[in-house]
């Protein structure tokens, strides 16, 4: 099975818990995830999610960027080599690990590998 596989079902979560109300998703969540991978392959992992912890409150009426920032969180603290401690945010987290020697490549492919498992999840679910 391959490594995204295995993240759907803690994504199927996530996204039910942090994102969805009454079992449906706001659409926009689904141009935000689309965009966050093309962020990290273009800015880089610390700036792409500062934007979007940034921005997490910036318009109601839109989905909330921290939100899905924290689903990508759960789904990497479901893995079970991921040590957090104790971190509140995926920004958090990904600031200690990435100032590690060599483990910047490590957190950016968690971070892009959670994304797709949450993208594919998103797609259980009727978007609003």
């Amino acid at each position: 099975m391959r490594n995204i596989e295995k993240l759907i079902p803690a994504a199927i979560n996530a996204v039910n818990t942090k994102m969805a109300k009454d079992g449906k998703v706001n659409s926009a969540y689904k141009g935000y995830i689309s965009s966050l991978g093309a962020g990290i392959i273009q800015s880089g992992l610390l700036p792409t999610l500062a934007m979007y912890k940034g921005n997490e409150d910036s318009d109601k009426k839109k989905a909330n960027t921290g939100c899905l920032l924290d689903a990508i969180f759960e789904v990497i603290k479901a893995t079970p080599s991921t040590i957090t401690n104790d971190e509140d945010d995926l920004f958090s987290y990904a600031l200690r690990v990435s100032q590690q020697q060599n483990n910047c490549q490590v957190i950016i492919d968690q971070v892009l590998n959670a994304s797709i498992a949450i993208k594919l999840a998103i797609r259980t679910f009727k978007l609003v």
